[in-house]
């Protein structure tokens, strides 16, 4: 067999040096990997500083093992895409998506997750797997993200085709997020559930909320009386006006309201000076 030369590592870009730099000279903490990158670059091994690290490039499946050996290194964002393996690393949080959950059954501890996401890619059984481990309470989670950007211009019926684990999201969702008492984002983006989930008003923590394409047919009055709430999100919601009730939101202090063909904005919410 002819000897096979090893392809080049990819260069990195004039961003990714830059955050380097940051993070070896302790003005920073955090490196996201974006671009074609195929693999975390060797450069990072020597960021003893580092405490988070975002993997938002499709082309890394694995990671390496010497990660384990950066001593300040607390989470792993590898929500963006799936990864075909893991190494063990017990000092680590992770985000994860739900494929990722049942591709790394052997290595990822659920307790160590600390956000899911859920895309149209994720089928049914991952999506079981995940619903499963937040009712045996193995999974305690402070993020949860369903879902996937939408073209305005798309029906309802074109989205709901392409969410195979649609029906069990809608079957399962009240149940978990009653068990997820520690949740302080969550987003529902592009998933026609049809309905705002009535477990929203038990979660005492959540500060960050965005419901965007839920098709729901009414905005219930005790939303906006989610306590800890500071930051919504009704972006492509059809909205023509907002209920008087959004005034009760004491917290609030952004609320997205953009591709809405809103008319009229209540007084009551005028004068509480949300951007």
């Amino acid at each position: 067999m002819p000897f096979r030369k090893k392809a080049p590592a990819r260069p990195l870009s004039e961003r990714l040096k830059r955050e380097i730099d940051e993070v070896r000279a302790g003005r920073a903490s955090s490196i996201t990997l974006k671009g074609r990158l195929t693999k975390v670059p060797d450069e990072i091994r020597e960021l003893e500083g580092l405490r988070s690290l975002v993997v938002d490039s499709g082309e890394i499946e694995t990671l390496p093992s010497w990660l384990a050996d950066l001593p300040h290194l607390e989470v792993i964002d590898i929500s963006s895409h799936p990864m075909a393996a893991l190494p063990d690393l017990p000092n680590v949080q992770w985000s994860v998506d739900a494929e990722t959950i049942i591709r790394c059954d052997d290595t990822l501890n659920p307790a160590k997750i600390c956000a899911i996401c859920i895309t149209p890619d994720t089928s049914s059984q991952a999506a079981r797997r995940t619903f499963d481990l937040a009712r045996s309470s193995m999974l305690s989670v402070s993020g949860l993200s369903i879902g996937n950007y939408v073209w305005n211009s798309e029906s309802r019926q074109s989205i709901e085709a392409r969410w195979p684990a649609l029906d069990r999201i809608k079957s399962n969702i009240e149940k978990f997020l009653e068990s997820q008492r520690d949740l302080f984002f969550l987003h529902i983006w592009g998933c026609p559930l049809g309905r705002v989930p009535e477990a929203i008003r038990t979660l005492q923590h959540l500060t960050d909320l965005a419901l965007v394409h839920l098709w729901p047919e009414t905005y219930p009055d005790w939303l906006f009386e989610v306590p800890a709430l500071t930051k919504l999100s009704f972006r492509y919601s059809g909205l023509t006006d907002l209920p008087e009730s959004i005034g009760r939101a004491r917290n609030l202090k952004f609320l997205d309201l953009y591709g809405n063909p809103l008319t009229q904005i209540p007084a009551s919410f005028l004068a509480a000076g949300v951007t």
